[in-house]
């Protein structure tokens, strides 16, 4: 008797496959496009290193999220006059607009490439505006993103900038 319970209570049930995802990669791809807060605090040092056409050319080092230690550069075009007003209130009644390209590069090499678009205060000695990530190489290939930049610099000291935003990867 108690072999014969034994053996039944070792019978295997069927387990059946799932069926909403049929392998791993099905998993994996199921698992993209996840979006998440991005957040970098850099001090920036100004080249005013021609790149272009009233152009300056800028450097940082810092962290952000998901780069850990990395740095940014910016090759930024000015244009005189007010430029627009940013959902994030940033605005300027003397300074200047800008644009231009920007990468986010990592330690071990893999990078995040946007641009930027934004003002320069005169009067309050800031910047500010918005930024966009394009693509990525390395581990962020594929990466997009959005969101905000604050760069305040205080004489003497370097410059600092902060960017709050979010990345989404494919």
């Amino acid at each position: 008797m108690f072999l014969i319970l034994a053996m039944i209570s070792c019978e295997k049930d069927q387990i059946e496959p799932l069926t909403e995802f049929n392998d791993l990669q099905e998993l994996a791809e199921s698992r993209g496009n996840a979006t998440v807060p991005f957040k970098g605090e850099y001090r920036v040092t100004v080249f005013f290193e021609p790149c272009g056409n009233y152009e300056g050319y800028l450097w940082s080092e810092g962290k952000a999220t998901h780069l850990g230690e990395s740095t940014w550069e910016a090759c930024s075009t000015i244009h005189w006059g007010l430029g627009p007003i940013f959902e994030n209130d940033c605005h300027t009644s003397l300074g200047f607009f800008q644009d231009g390209t920007t990468t986010f590069t990592a330690a071990n090499g893999a990078q995040l490439f946007g641009t930027t678009t934004g003002i320069w205060d005169l009067e309050g000695l800031y910047g500010c505006g918005e930024y966009t990530i394009h693509d990525g190489s390395g581990r962020f290939e594929g990466y997009t993103g959005e969101g905000t930049y604050f760069w305040h610099p205080v004489p003497g000291e370097p410059n600092y900038l902060e960017f709050n935003g979010t990345l989404t990867k494919p």
